[in-house]
């Protein structure tokens, strides 16, 4: 299994292959109860996750590879020096979101919203109704790099707007795509926080927590 752009990029390649790996997986281990013997269709745009998707948007050239799953290396914000100007409304964010959404809708005509899973908006472990992103310091990160860390000390005003307009971002594009889809609003939220040990417990209290709190007000 090559796991190279074409996995990635083609919806349609990319549900065949997987289901060709759980009928191996349950021909070779389904007394166990792996993989599935008749799996069912799974479409979605991008394997790209919140964090990954985010660089793409405000920039960032995505690196395939056979052997594992695509990367972002790039920060595509890094340069820039006047934090308050951050703007999730940027014209390349517009103009990538708006690829999205029509590739998105592509393929809803073309399979159907019982099949199609939005962004943001996925299974896991057996939980649907599940919004799924990653923090906003997680995701500045990825825009920034280290830059971001040394600038809660030296510039928390700018960093406090970053991370306010990710979170916004972040929202509006789980309703984007939850609309798109006609699901309903989901009543659990996945905000994976793998920057946590990046900063001190009070540090996320003040720039972090808020935002998650506020994100969260945002799902009944």
């Amino acid at each position: 299994l090559d796991f190279g752009q074409r996995y990635h990029t083609d919806p349609d390649y990319r549900s065949a292959q997987w289901k060709g790996i759980l009928r191996w997986l349950h021909g070779q281990f389904g007394q166990w109860g792996c993989g599935s013997a008749d799996p069912a269709d799974y479409y979605v745009v991008s394997t790209l996750g919140p964090v990954h998707m985010l660089s793409w948007l405000f920039g960032s050239q995505v690196v395939y590879s056979p052997i594992q799953f695509p990367e972002t290396p790039v920060y595509p914000m890094a340069d820039l020096n006047d934090l308050p100007a951050f703007d999730r409304h940027a014209p390349i964010v517009q103009k990538r979101t708006a690829q999205l959404v029509a590739a998105t809708e592509d393929l809803l005509d073309k399979h159907g919203d019982q099949v199609v899973v939005p962004f943001y908006l996925p299974e896991l472990d057996g939980i649907n109704d599940l919004a799924n992103t990653h923090c906003p310091l997680t995701i500045a990160y990825k825009l920034f790099g280290e830059r971001i860390l040394l600038d809660i000390f030296d510039n928390p005003g700018g960093v406090a707007h970053v991370f306010g307009q990710i979170a916004t971002l972040t929202l509006e594009l789980s309703e984007t795509f939850r609309r798109l889809s006609g699901q309903s609003m989901p009543r659990h939220v996945l905000m994976s926080a793998c920057s946590a040990c990046f900063i001190s417990p009070p540090q996320w209290e003040e720039f972090v927590m808020p935002l998650i709190e506020d994100y969260c007000r945002h799902r009944p």
